[in-house]
């Protein structure tokens, strides 16, 4: 009697180890499951007689599976539970994937889901559109269409873009408030008339613009409806008088309000650390590794320029008055600088970039990826800047999450 107790214990531990869980996403192995046999389905959830964009997703077979959708404004949607609710974010046909697979098998089936309307709004979407609410009750929060019902849809009305330009003393300035009335989402930009890359873009239905030079312009909106289609259109043409706003790095890049119009940066001694790596997104200085003012002239030796480009006595010249940056060692490169363009607006103040940097001539002390082959940094942004610091961080590239930090103070006349 005892063989058969333990027999019969053993069945029962095999046949409960294989209960199926929603939560985690697999429901054991089988060999035998493929596209065309798998039970599994994704629906749309019908709300007022109409398919939403609420998708029930389900997997009733005994095999892992990893789903997802590709969205409009932001990544795909994912999910790897067996039975979960997803939502996507486009009208008419959307594409439901499964990916299914372990040590036997590995498919992948499509299902074909059509939404009818856009009932529920993420985060990201409701960022985009400036709305707030719940399901199937958004509204706007733009002055102008304050309170508004606004759904993401199809329709496009002009005249309901809205834009207001900043002037000051009678003089037309560089800062413009835009403003969609519609249900769709925007992407602003604002390009000086011969330019081939716009000055300044934006990606709010409320939101502002700067562009930093007198002259003209033509600001364009490309707006993307819900069924996933995009149009542009010119909203107007602008002529800039003045800055009647100067941006604060703009003004200390050119000296302060007494400059010239050039400063010139160099290591700062004072700090515990000029130049070293840390995260991308967080903090203000080195915080992995990290090098002292004395040990930058051994790591600058080892460098392409060499000590006089890298070392302690490294600098770079900033002429916001011809748009140019030249190194202690004569290297002179266009700079561009964007107020705009952030990685986290409450984590920097904009960008400097060097698009014709290379290798082997490049303004920024230490200036490469240590990491890549010294590969040259382009693109830096400006987390600290004053009328005597600046510091800079460049992204490793693709972003993996390193930076490096750059550290300097403003050099004496």
């Amino acid at each position: 009697m005892k063989k058969i107790f333990f027999a019969l214990s053993m069945l029962t531990l095999l046949y409960t180890s294989c209960d199926p869980s929603s939560d985690s996403g697999s429901t054991g192995f089988m060999e035998n499951v493929t596209a065309e046999s798998v039970d599994a389905k994704a629906t749309a959830v019908v709300v007022n007689g109409k398919n939403s964009n609420r998708i029930v997703i389900e997997n009733h077979s005994p095999i892992t599976s990893q789903w997802s959708a590709d969205q409009l404004a932001e990544g795909a949607v994912t999910s790897s539970k067996t039975y979960d609710t997803i939502y996507v974010t486009k009208l008419g046909a959307n594409t439901v994937s499964m990916h299914c697979k372990n040590l036997a098998v590995d498919f992948k089936k499509d299902f074909t889901v059509n939404v009818d309307e856009i009932t529920y709004l993420s985060s990201e979407l409701q960022k985009r559109l400036c709305v707030e609410g719940s399901e199937g009750n958004y509204k706007s929060i733009i002055a102008d269409f304050k309170g508004q019902a606004i759904q993401f849809s199809t329709s496009f009305d002009l005249s309901k873009v809205l834009v207001t330009q900043e002037v000051k003393d009678g003089k037309k300035g560089n800062v413009f408030e835009v403003r969609n009335g519609n249900g769709v989402l925007s992407d602003w930009a604002i390009t000086k008339d011969g330019a081939s890359e716009p000055m300044g873009t934006a990606t709010l239905n409320g939101d502002k613009l700067m562009v930093v030079e007198p002259g003209n312009y033509t600001l364009t909106l490309t707006y993307t409806l819900a069924d996933g289609q995009k149009q542009t259109v010119e909203v107007g043409k602008y002529q800039v008088d003045e800055l009647t706003t100067v941006p604060k790095l703009l003004n200390y890049l050119s000296g302060g309000d007494d400059g010239d119009g050039t400063t010139t940066w160099e290591w700062n001694g004072n700090a515990s650390a000029v130049w070293g790596n840390g995260p991308f997104g967080s903090g203000k200085k080195p915080q992995w590794w990290a090098v002292s003012y004395n040990d930058i002239e051994g790591q600058g030796s080892s460098k392409v320029g060499g000590v006089k480009r890298n070392g302690s006595h490294a600098s770079f010249t900033i002429d916001m008055n011809n748009n140019t940056a030249t190194n202690a060692d004569g290297t002179t490169l266009p700079i561009k600088v964007n107020v705009l363009e952030h990685k986290d607006s409450k984590w920097d103040q904009g960008t400097i970039s060097f698009p014709t940097a290379t290798n082997d001539n490049y303004v920024i002390p230490m200036g490469v990826n240590v990491n890549a082959g010294n590969a040259v940094f382009q693109k830096y942004y400006v987390l600290v800047s004053s009328d005597d610091k600046l510091v800079l961080t460049a992204a490793e590239m693709p972003e993996n999450g390193c930076a490096w930090f750059y550290v300097f103070k403003k050099k004496a006349k």
